[in-house]
């Protein structure tokens, strides 16, 4: 339906512009492509929306599209060095100004990365452009102004973990997602660029609280369904806790998303390896 979707937006654009529908329906072909481990068919729609000659629709959905989709495919595949390179404000041709928010999902794949890669001064740049965006986002939209602020608390939590600051990193962690948990997915995105509960969920297995961890997991899952990496995530941190049935059971729901994904995604290969071992 999406790709009908931007079929129909192609041949009706906005005056002499590029629909914001077209760009809209890329970013949730996207996100249902990366959820089912279809990498290479997520890798055309990233090149699609990065090689784009038109002009586009200034829109709200157009610019999240923009900034969403290269940071998806970089954050939700673990590919951090990619995500910390991301450039901001792309295409340059874009009315970015006007929409601070948008430019700031380029900023949090930015900081994210670098946290998760140890690049300590990229971290702290991308932060502080991350509190800028924040504070101009709100100015017109209290609702954009919280959702940066959920990526800021959130990068930063990471770079906190990183810099060997565990308790206060969790407690950073902690407050993203409580916060998110305060706000209603938007009509323009199909689900947040990585959900906060996602990435606490991620940050207690990393300290091997693996029942926490699960308990994070299985929350993240009733607001974002059927995330790969929530499945994934709930999966592994029930073998660990020594739930082999409840392993099992994440494990068998991310190969009824994703079975036919690509061969080459890990987190997809140890699942099949996990159910075909029973």
């Amino acid at each position: 339906m999406n790709i009908r979707s931007a079929e129909a937006a192609k041949k009706h654009p906005a005056g002499d512009k590029l629909s914001l529908h077209y760009l809209h329906a890329f970013d949730y072909l996207a996100y249902s492509y990366l959820q089912q481990a279809q990498d290479a068919k997520a890798l055309e729609v990233v090149e699609t929306i990065q090689g784009l000659d038109s002009p586009i629709q200034p829109h709200v959905a157009s610019a999240y599209t923009l900034a969403a989709v290269p940071a998806r495919y970089a954050l939700e595949r673990q590919q951090w060095s990619t995500a910390a390179e991301l450039v901001p404000k792309t295409p340059s041709s874009y009315p970015w100004d006007n929409y601070p928010a948008m430019e700031a999902i380029t900023h949090f794949a930015n900081a994210l990365g670098a946290a998760r890669t140890g690049d300590k001064q990229g971290a702290e740049d991308a932060l502080k452009r991350l509190g800028e965006l924040k504070a101009q986002a709100e100015q017109n939209s209290a609702y954009w102004g919280k959702q940066v602020e959920i990526q800021r608390l959130s990068a930063l939590a990471w770079h906190q973990f990183q810099q060997g600051d565990r308790e206060q990193a969790l407690q950073t962690m902690q407050s993203a997602a409580d916060l998110e948990a305060t706000t209603e997915k938007h009509p323009v995105t199909p689900g947040e660029i990585i959900p906060a509960r996602e990435l606490l969920a991620d940050m207690l297995w990393e300290m091997e609280m693996y029942q926490q961890a699960l308990d994070e997991y299985a929350i993240a899952l009733i607001r974002s369904k059927n995330r790969f990496n929530s499945l994934y995530g709930a999966a592994r941190s029930a073998e660990m806790a020594g739930d082999k049935d409840k392993a099992e059971q994440y494990y068998q729901m991310l190969v009824d998303v994703a079975g036919e994904g690509d061969a080459d995604r890990l987190r997809l290969q140890q699942a099949k390896e996990f159910l075909a071992a029973k």
